[in-house]
């Protein structure tokens, strides 16, 4: 049922606040617009309540635009969310910028974690070029390894043995290939 008072249209309501007052769903086959360019909610209205925005389709997405059209985010109804790109092939996408973390704690944290058996990679690279670099955790052996132009360069076992050239370090520093130090080395005993 509609209501009128005092200018104001009620849908659902018989005391409408607002020049359109709804209580109950509203369905639109194309989209809302206003002539300010935006739509607010008060929404939670209350502690139980929340704001949801539902794809009917998967297959679809939701753009966040600027004035001109242009997207500044997309959420896939996969759940992959890119900024500055409107096709996100990760579950974060961001392209054009980068990414900063901010806390007031005294420590900022990083946390990425594979499940078990499996590696937590960070990947440098460019455009340009399939070669990358890489810091891994292998948490199957529990190491860490440093890759550069394609390929591993140094592993710390969790031993905390370290390999430079070698992914199998049998000592304490495992150096495959020549060596220049230009300070002093102090040893206990010589081999």
């Amino acid at each position: 049922h509609s209501y009128f008072s005092a200018g104001n249209v009620g849908i659902g309501t018989t005391t409408p606040s607002n020049t359109l007052h709804v209580v109950g769903a509203i369905f639109s086959n194309t989209h809302i617009q206003t002539p300010t360019g935006y739509v607010t909610t008060n929404v939670p209205y209350s502690t139980n309540e929340d704001l949801t925005l539902r794809l009917r389709n998967s297959a679809n997405k939701i753009n966040f635009q600027d004035a001109s059209n242009a997207n500044l985010m997309t959420i896939l109804g996969s759940g992959n969310v890119g900024i500055g790109t409107a096709s996100p092939s990760q579950k974060l996408h961001t392209v054009g910028g980068g990414v900063q973390f901010l806390t007031s704690d005294t420590h900022q944290r990083l946390f990425i974690t594979s499940s078990p058996l499996h590696q937590s990679i960070i990947y440098f690279g460019d455009s340009d070029s399939s070669t990358q670099g890489r810091v891994a955790y292998d948490s199957n052996y529990d190491d860490m390894y440093f890759t550069t132009a394609g390929a591993e360069k140094m592993r710390i076992l969790d031993t905390g043995q370290v390999g430079i050239g070698t992914s199998s370090p049998s000592a304490k520093l495992h150096v495959v290939g020549d060596a220049i130090i230009t300070g002093t080395i102090t040893a206990q005993e010589f081999h």
